[in-house]
C-alpha cells in the first residue's frame, strides 16, 4: 500500500477484505460470535445470522473458521443463484466427494455416509451460505431435508445461513415458515455506535504498527461515523481512503476535509436528524421523484455548492486530494473539496492513539441545509468514440435529467473535468443551470491526447484535471513543478454557483515534452481518464 511507510504502518489496517487479524471485540461481536460457536459446537443444526451490509457478518465467519481446531470442517458457500442439485454438487465438491454421473439421491446419500464419518470421528461439519437471503424458496426447503440428516442425538450437518435483513423477511414467508421453524439460532448483528468508531480505527492502526499519536483528528472521526452509519466496511473504506489521500497531499493526518472528499468520492451521504441529532443516511432517490431538466441540481450529481462564507457542502465526486490516486481503490475521482459536510454530533472527547483535538483549520463548521433528495442516475453507459483523434462527440439532454447528470453517466469519478470541458464546449450555454431538456450538447473526450492542445505559437499545453478548491489545484500544481513542470492554475466558473480549478501545464516545445509531462502526471498517481 502507498501510504503504509509514511505513516509508519507496517501493514495497510483498513483493507476492505474481511481479514480476523484486525477483528476488533465489542460486546455486540463477542456475543454474535458466542452465539455461532454455540450453535456449531452444540450442533443446533439450522443457524441464521444477519445484518445489514458490511456489518461485520463475514469477518465473523472467517474469525469462527480460523479459530476452531480442525475437527470441525467448513463449506463456504457464495453462489446463491444456483439450484439445489447444483448446490449439492458443489458441497460435495469442497469436501472433495466423487458424485459425477450420480443422481440427486445418490448425491445426497454419499453426503450422509461422509457425514456419519465425520461424527464416528468426532468431526462436525458446517455449511455456510453466505448471501443466504438470495436463495429460492426451493433451495431453502430443501435444505431444511438436508438438514435431517441426524443421529438419535445430534444433527451431522450444520447450516448457517449469513445474509441481509431481507433473509428475516424471506423467512417470515408462509411458504418458509417449516424452515424458519428449524432454526433454532438466531442473531442480528447491529452496527457500531458512534462512540465506537474512535475504537474500531484505533484497534486497526494499532495492529498495524502505528505509534503516532494523531492520524485521525476528531473532527474526521465524527465525519466518518455520520457517513459509514455504523458498518465497519465503510469505515475501513473512508479510512483507507482519507489516509491515502493524506499522503497524496503530503499532509501529517488526516483531517474532516479528507473524510468528505473520500465520502464524496463513493457518493455517501452523511445522516442528518433534528437538533443535529443522527438521523437516517441520505440516499440518492429516497422521495422516489423525478425532476424535469432545468437548474442543475448539484445536490443530485453530488456538488451542492455555496459560498465560501456559508461554507462549501460538497457531497460529490470532484476530490483534491483523492482523485488520481482513487484508482487504486476502485473510488470516483474528485470530491467536495476543503469546505465542511453535514456533521454527525460530536461525542466526548476519548484518549486514543488515532485522535487529537481538532484544530481552528479542521474545527467543525455548522452543517448546510440539507438539499432535497434525488433518484440515482442510470448506470454511466460507455463513453462513444468517435474517430481517430476525436476530441469531441454530441449528446442530447434527456427529458427529467440535469447536464450534471448527463456528465456523470459519461466520466464517473470524472465529472468535474468533464464538466469544466463541456462548459468550454458549449459557449453558447451561459449557464449550465438552465439547459433544457433536448439541449443537444458537444462533450469531451476524456484522452491524453484530447487534452493536449497546441498552442499558436507551436507550443503544446496539457490539461491536467480540475479541482475544486484552489488548495487542491495548487499542490498538484506545485507537485508538478517540482518535477520541471511550467504548471499553473486557472479558475472557471461553470455556473454561478461552482467554480472549478483547472490544472494545466504549458510551454512544451515538442510531443517528446507532451510525453514526459504526461509520465510525470502519472508518476505522480494522476493517470489520465483514458488510460
Amino acid at each position: 500500500m502507498l501510504y503504509t511507510a509514511h505513516f509508519g504502518l507496517r501493514q495497510a489496517p483498513f483493507q476492505a477484505t474481511p481479514d480476523p487479524r484486525l477483528f476488533y471485540s465489542n460486546a455486540v461481536y463477542r456475543e454474535a460470535y458466542a452465539t455461532l460457536l454455540y450453535g456449531v459446537l452444540q450442533r443446533k443444526g439450522f443457524i441464521a445470522l444477519t445484518g445489514e451490509v458490511g456489518t461485520g457478518k463475514t469477518t465473523l465467519i472467517r474469525r469462527l473458521m480460523d479459530e476452531l481446531d480442525g475437527s470441525v470442517r467448513f463449506v463456504l458457500f457464495y453462489n446463491t443463484t444456483l439450484t439445489f442439485d447444483e448446490t449439492v454438487e458443489s458441497i460435495c465438491a469442497e469436501l472433495d466427494l466423487p458424485v459425477e454421473g450420480t443422481s440427486r439421491v445418490q448425491r445426497l446419500q454419499r453426503l450422509n455416509d461422509l457425514l456419519l464419518e465425520e461424527a464416528q470421528r468426532g468431526g462436525n461439519v458446517v455449511l455456510v451460505v453466505d448471501e443466504a437471503q438470495n436463495l429460492s424458496a426451493e433451495v431453502l426447503e430443501n435444505l431444511r431435508l438436508v438438514s435431517n440428516l441426524e443421529t438419535s442425538t445430534e444433527k451431522l450437518l450444520q447450516i448457517v445461513l449469513v445474509g441481509q435483513p431481507e433473509l428475516d423477511a424471506r423467512l417470515a414467508e408462509p411458504a418458509l415458515r417449516q424452515v424458519a421453524q428449524r432454526i433454532t439460532v438466531r442473531y442480528r448483528l447491529a452496527p457500531l455506535a458512534d462512540h465506537e468508531i474512535e475504537r474500531f480505527i484505533d484497534h486497526r492502526l494499532r495492529l498495524c504498527g502505528s505509534s503516532r499519536p494523531a492520524l485521525f483528528s476528531t473532527a474526521a472521526i465524527r465525519r466518518i461515523a455520520a457517513y459509514a452509519d455504523g458498518a465497519p466496511r465503510l469505515v475501513n473504506i473512508l479510512c483507507d481512503g482519507a489516509l491515502l489521500a493524506a499522503y497524496g497531499a503530503e499532509m501529517p493526518r488526516v483531517t474532516s476535509r479528507l473524510v468528505d472528499e473520500v465520502a464524496a468520492d463513493l457518493r455517501l451521504w452523511p445522516r442528518r436528524g433534528a437538533a443535529g441529532r443522527p438521523g437516517p443516511a441520505r440516499r440518492p432517490g429516497a422521495d422516489g421523484r423525478r425532476r424535469t431538466a432545468g437548474p442543475l441540481r448539484w445536490a443530485t450529481a453530488g456538488l451542492a455548492a455555496m459560498t465560501v462564507a456559508g461554507a462549501v457542502a460538497a457531497l460529490h465526486p470532484g476530490s483534491p486530494l483523492t482523485a488520481g490516486f482513487t484508482g487504486h481503490l476502485g473510488l470516483r475521482q474528485g470530491g467536495p473539496g476543503d469546505g465542511a459536510g453535514v456533521l454527525a454530533p460530536s461525542p466526548a472527547p476519548r484518549d486514543g492513539a488515532s485522535v487529537a483535538a481538532a484544530t481552528p483549520d479542521d474545527a467543525d463548521i455548522p452543517a448546510a441545509r440539507a438539499l432535497p433528495p434525488r433518484e440515482a442516475p442510470p448506470p454511466r453507459p460507455p463513453e462513444p468514440r468517435s474517430s481517430a483523434g476525436a476530441t469531441r462527440w454530441r449528446t442530447a439532454v434527456p427529458d427529467g435529467a440535469s447536464v450534471s447528470e448527463v456528465v456523470l453517466r459519461h466520466y464517473g469519478r470524472h465529472q468535474l473535468l468533464g464538466l469544466d470541458l463541456v462548459k468550454e464546449l458549449n459557449p453558447h450555454l451561459p449557464d449550465l443551470d438552465r439547459v433544457a431538456a433536448g439541449e443537444r450538447l458537444w462533450m469531451p473526450v476524456l484522452a491524453a491526447d484530447a487534452l493536449t492542445r497546441r498552442q499558436p505559437d507551436g507550443s503544446y499545453r496539457v490539461i491536467v484535471t480540475s479541482l475544486l478548491t484552489p488548495e487542491g489545484a495548487n499542490r498538484l500544481a506545485d507537485r508538478l513543478r517540482h518535477g520541471g513542470a511550467r504548471a499553473r492554475v486557472e479558475a472557471r466558473d461553470i455556473t454561478s454557483r461552482l467554480k472549478v480549478h483547472r490544472v494545466v501545464v504549458e510551454g512544451l516545445e515538442n510531443p517528446d515534452a507532451v510525453r514526459q509531462t504526461w509520465r510525470t502526471v502519472r508518476q505522480l498517481g494522476w493517470a489520465p481518464p483514458g488510460d
